[in-house]
Formats: structure tokens, C-alpha cells, sequence
């Protein structure tokens, strides 16, 4: 089974190509090689010597890699280029042409964005999603609780919601181009460069949220973050906790990415349906 391939910042640590795999070495540790054909994604966090033959090898085998600086801010996502439309962007472009269209759009998103959040909370705290309960499931009552529960982490709760934020856009984008879908073409984020990966996220916000949330409930917490950023063990916190949610993301994506098919095949069927039309069906109905 693929894994993704975290690579964090240490001294004296570098990646190159050997081969049908990567060589990583570090100073006094013994050299480790891992086969190309075992990674399905790539994550490289602080500064680390990498040719730039290890990007173009990976480029090359569709491998897409998300670069972060330890405090989050600045997030790169490398994917290969393709100059070639995705299977449905013309039919994307026609459906996001209509009001009614891009409202029923953002009713997935509605939907989506609740139906995480409930079953987010649920599964961190019973008390908290009594209480989100209690306020009708408002987006703004689950952001309230978001606020006070990281009331007391401010700056260092924003470093690592930005590095989880991160890698959820990086598997939304895997799972955007697999469908065929532009993941350039949002409805919440229009003109964005992703901005269809971004309203996905937007959607799957709470999971974000509460994973970032959970970071400061671990031990980890203690020696997983300082002023600077997210060190050595508090990205192998956050990217253990992500590997056992990712099979659960990656599923849920999906069922968004269905939902958003269905609705565009919804509008050519109905087209299809008024071209077959006779005009004259119009006129005899309004005589009747």
C-alpha cells in the first residue's frame, strides 16, 4: 500500500534520486531508501537539501508534494504540470454559468460543512456537541466553541490549523484530479488558483479544526510547539493523526466530488429533455 512520505527539517539531512528511489541520508544515521512506486504524496517541512532531481522525478510519476515552513504560513503544493482540460471543465464552466446552479452548489456546501461539524464534534467531546445542539447545529454556535476551546493556544493553535489545513488541501487535490474535475473552478473561492480545493476544505473545515484541536490535548503539545513553530515531534503528532483520519477524508471527498458530478449530469439531462421538446408542446399547453 502507498504512503505518503514525510520529510522533516534536521541537520545534515538529504534527499536525492537513486535510481528508481529516493536516498535520504542524514548525519550520523545510516542512509534510507525508499522505492518511488511506494509514495503516493510528498511532504517536506523546514529546510532540507533537495535536488532538484528528486522534484522532477516525482513530477514525473504524478506525485504531488506540498512544501511547509514550520510555522504554517507559507504552504507550496508542487503537482505536475498538464496542459490538457480535465474530463469535465467545460461542463464545470456551463453549470457554475447559472444563479440557480451555483446555489445549488452552495447547498452541497451547506450541507457538508454541517454534517462534519456534527459528526466532528461528536466524536471529540459529547458536552461540546450538546451544546452545539442546544444552538439549532448554527455555524456560528460551532465556531463560538472553536474560540473558546483555543482561547488559550492563540498564535500556536493557527500554526499547526495551518499545517493540517495544508495537507487535507493536498489530499483534496490527489483526489480533485483523479475525478476529473477542475480543481481550479470554485464557487466560494472563485478565482482562486485552487479554488475548488479550497471550498472542498471549506466543507471539511471542522475535521481540520477539531485535529488541530486535538494536538493540544496530546502530550505532544508540550514539546511539539514553540514560539517559532511546529518542531520535529509535533509534525510527527499531526501527521500520525492525519494518517489515521486520512482513509475517512479521502472517502468523504469523494462522496462531495460525487455529489458535484450528479448535479452537473442533473443539468445536461434536463437540457437533453427541453432540446427533445417539440415547441409546439408549449403553445398547446398554454391554450389548455
Amino acid at each position: 500500500m502507498k504512503r505518503t512520505l514525510y520529510l522533516y527539517e534536521a541537520k545534515g539531512m538529504t534527499v536525492r534520486v537513486d535510481g528508481p528511489s529516493l536516498w535520504i541520508e542524514q548525519k550520523g544515521k545510516a542512509g534510507k531508501r525508499v522505492p518511488l512506486q511506494m509514495i503516493d504524496r510528498v511532504v517536506i517541512v523546514g529546510n532540507l537539501r533537495v535536488d532538484t532531481a528528486v522534484l522532477s522525478h516525482l513530477s514525473a510519476e504524478n506525485l504531488p508534494v506540498t512544501i511547509f515552513t514550520k510555522n504554517g504560513k507559507n504552504i507550496s503544493m508542487l503537482v505536475s504540470y498538464d496542459d490538457s482540460y480535465p474530463r469535465y471543465y467545460h461542463r464545470q464552466k456551463v453549470f457554475y454559468m447559472s444563479p440557480l446552479n451555483e446555489e445549488r452548489f452552495r447547498n452541497i456546501v451547506r450541507h457538508w460543512r454541517r454534517r462534519i461539524q456534527v459528526s466532528a464534534l461528536k466524536r471529540f467531546s459529547d458536552g461540546l456537541y450538546e451544546t452545539f445542539r442546544e444552538n439549532n447545529l448554527k455555524d456560528r454556535a460551532f465556531q463560538r466553541i472553536i474560540e473558546f476551546e483555543t482561547l488559550f493556544y492563540k498564535d500556536r493553535y493557527r500554526m499547526v490549523y495551518r499545517i493540517v489545513y495544508g495537507m487535507f488541501c493536498q489530499l483534496i487535490l490527489s483526489v480533485l484530479t483523479q475525478s476529473g474535475l477542475d480543481p481550479s473552478l470554485g464557487v466560494i473561492h472563485r478565482r482562486h488558483p485552487h479554488g475548488l480545493v479550497h471550498d472542498i476544505a471549506y466543507m471539511l473545515e471542522a475535521e481540520v479544526q477539531i485535529q488541530a484541536l486535538q494536538f493540544f490535548r496530546a502530550r505532544a503539545a508540550h514539546t511539539g510547539i514553540t514560539s517559532i513553530g511546529v518542531t520535529t515531534d509535533g509534525m510527527r503528532d499531526i501527521a500520525q493523526r492525519f494518517e489515521n483520519r486520512k482513509k475517512a477524508i479521502w472517502g468523504i471527498t469523494n462522496m462531495i466530488i460525487d455529489n458535484i458530478i450528479e448535479a452537473i449530469k442533473e443539468l445536461e439531462a434536463r437540457a437533453r429533455l427541453m432540446r427533445r421538446r417539440p415547441h409546439h408542446e408549449d403553445k398547446l399547453s398554454f391554450l389548455l
